[in-house]
């Protein structure tokens, strides 16, 4: 299996870039990034199985980590390539969602730091009419294939576009009135000299007006959001998964520790260069679906006939995240293929991989909301212990020269009020004096079973993570 990091292709390309150009590098989310991007890149093109290819991604990781070096990256090759207006950075209400979907011709991408503030604006109770709508919509713009508006919104937006239509139309008579004057070196007037291309503007138009008055065909919203684990983590329960919001983002839940600031190393103009042609090829490129070859059509099969038994498609919570899995690898892989114009084996392993480590990342934060609810229960709290011990041990420079003792323990209960709250109380406790406390319990029992080892070199004890786990 392709490790989740490394994805094949331009999007490796683009990952390699972003690590090589940031201050504080912070690897685990630039394929979200590149996959943005190339999402942005193939506009109104469909994927396999005329699948289309917006992304909802949620990135977590510590404040002051780096999140905002991809976003800012994005932005700007967006603008280069000119297609900056498709990408927005905020939602103020649902009906500015639909207007920028019609500005930017059924595009948009929204760019958003700490979008825990938007999560938290559609779930308050005391929201406004206007965004309590908007997480409805998300989902709606995100999987309709037709965008029907709603009567109210229908007539605001004719009205709109009637009186940009008649607008329209007086240049254009203007223009056919006052032939161009070859001496004139006006750029305006030049402008509106130009009957050809007003014509196709008015045409467009036109075309738009069908659409809002008929429903809008296949819109591609993308949304990629950032925030922190204190912003964030709270959004991966059991009502969010059933709503089917979480079940259609790709989730990355970075380690709580931050990466040491870096030179930045100076990148080839050229290569940059490339990059930029290769994603305006993919812009201006084919609109024909997508390829696949026989290979990866039987890696994409197996991987359906996996995530189809019983025991996953229906399982409690997860069923929800599970039944949607080909959505996201068959998404990943098609943009990944983009450049090839056929999937292949490469392209699959790599999209399996990335979602694999979604879920996993998804069934982390469920357990640790289960973990902290006022009702938890030991084995609650055991379970979620055990997950944050592994992620601890597997994250950067602790896999590869472990952690002491200690340093583990005081590192976990500082993140994990509930255990911190009983080890106090086990302290505290004559009858407890010399016994194991539940975080000591737990540790010991993960040593017996083999899902970590506690190694002695000289003077040193560090626990790591047992290889394969």
């Amino acid at each position: 299996m392709r490790e989740h990091r490394k994805p094949a292709g331009l999007a490796g390309e683009i990952c390699q870039h972003l690590n090589k150009t940031a201050n504080r590098p912070i690897p685990l989310i630039y394929p979200i990034v590149a996959l943005q991007m190339l999402s942005l890149a193939a506009g109104s093109r469909k994927g396999l199985d005329g699948i289309k290819l917006n992304l909802l991604t949620l990135a977590i990781a510590p404040s002051a980590a780096g999140k905002e070096h991809g976003q800012s990256w994005l932005a700007k090759t967006a603008a280069q390539l000119k297609i900056g207006r498709h990408v927005v950075g905020g939602i103020s209400s649902d009906v500015d969602m639909i207007r920028n979907l019609i500005d930017g011709d059924g595009r948009c991408c929204y760019r958003i730091d700490e979008i825990q503030g938007l999560f938290n604006a559609i779930k308050s109770k005391n929201a406004n009419t206007y965004e309590s709508k908007i997480g409805d919509l998300i989902l709606t713009l995100a999987t309709s294939r037709v965008y029907l508006f709603a009567g109210n919104h229908r007539r605001q937006f004719l009205d709109e576009i009637d009186r940009d239509i008649e607008r329209l139309k007086k240049r254009i008579a203007k223009a056919e009135e006052s032939p161009a004057d070859d001496s004139e070196e006006s750029t305006e007037a030049a402008e509106v000299q130009d009957v050809d291309k007003l014509n196709r503007a008015l045409r467009w138009l036109f075309k738009k007006r069908d659409f809002i008055e008929n429903g809008w065909p296949d819109p591609v919203v993308s949304i990629m959001g950032h925030s922190t684990p204190s912003g964030l983590d709270s959004l991966i329960t059991e009502e969010n998964i059933g709503s089917g919001l979480i079940g259609r983002c790709l989730v990355i839940r970075c380690a709580e520790e931050r990466e040491k600031l870096q030179k930045i190393e100076e990148t080839p103009f050229f290569g940059e260069v490339n990059m930029l042609n290769r994603l305006h090829l993919i812009n201006n490129g084919s609109l024909q679906p997508l390829a696949v070859s026989e290979e990866a059509r039987q890696m994409l099969d197996a991987i359906q006939r996996y995530y189809d038994q019983d025991q996953r498609l229906n399982a409690p919570v997860m069923g929800a995240i599970y039944a949607r899995v080909m959505e996201q690898v068959n998404k990943v892989a098609s943009l990944l293929a983009l450049e090839a114009d056929q999937v292949q084996p490469e392209h699959v392993s790599y999209a399996f991989a990335l979602v694999a480590r979604c879920i996993d990342d998804v069934g982390y934060l469920l357990q640790k909301d289960a973990a902290q609810r006022a009702d938890a229960t030991i084995a609650d709290i055991a379970l979620h212990t055990r997950a944050e011990i592994k992620r601890r041990l597997a994250a950067g420079k602790v896999k590869v020269e472990g952690i002491a003792p200690s340093s583990l323990k005081q590192t976990v209960l500082k993140c994990f009020a509930k255990l911190k709250q009983l080890t106090v109380q086990h302290g505290k406790n004559p009858k407890a004096i010399g016994k194991p406390d539940l975080y000591d319990q737990i540790v010991n029992r993960m040593v017996e079973v083999g899902d970590i080892q506690l190694k002695q070199t000289g003077k040193k004890t560090r626990y790591f993570l047992t290889e394969g786990r």
